[in-house]
């Protein structure tokens, strides 16, 4: 399986360039403005589509099983605080005009974009079956979870919910 690292970073710069095409379109006569924003608009939801798909499925792929919990729950949270303090940052930029707000925006997008692009996976990591996988395999199932899907796991859960039937059926009167 491929990383997704490339696809991550393609979506930053996707976005980067979609934010410095919004700061060149408030720049045109307004005869031009709406267009060349519908134009910039499709651009930037095609970078949105990529970034969504791969973020979360690297985050999971990269995540330590026993940690994919918390790794997702500060992923969500970080993309959350985001959400929740841009709209301060956008009220404090607008005054100064749209080269401060759409070039910071792009600027970040394309530190993004190189973070990404330059950090390597880290190879291999234990699953939950106790055997090493390398990092995103895929198992039988053909998901990420399934690399440790064996019917051999089962067996505890097995006996066990046995156990617990004959027990129950013992000191039950009849």
């Amino acid at each position: 399986m491929e990383s997704r690292r490339p696809y991550l970073a393609l979506a930053d710069v996707i976005l980067t360039a979609s934010h410095l095409g919004f700061l060149a379109a408030v720049s045109l006569a307004p005869d031009w403005a709406a267009p060349a924003v519908a134009v910039v608009s499709v651009v930037c939801t095609l970078g949105e589509i990529i970034y969504a798909g791969t973020a979360t499925a690297l985050v999971t792929a990269l995540a330590p099983p026993h940690a994919l919990g918390r790794a997702l729950a500060r992923f969500e949270l970080s993309m959350g605080l985001g959400l929740a303090v841009s709209p301060a940052v956008i009220t404090t930029l607008t005054p100064h005009g749209p080269a401060p707000l759409w070039g910071s925006l792009a600027t970040a997008t394309l530190l993004s974009a190189s973070a990404v692009a330059t950090e390597k996976d880290r190879g291999t990591r234990v699953r939950g079956s106790g055997r090493r996988v390398r990092a995103g395999a895929r198992g039988r199932l053909g998901c990420d979870r399934c690399v440790s899907w064996n019917p051999a796991l089962w067996a505890p859960i097995r006996r066990s919910l046995a156990a617990a039937c004959r027990s129950t059926s013992n000191t039950s009167p009849r």
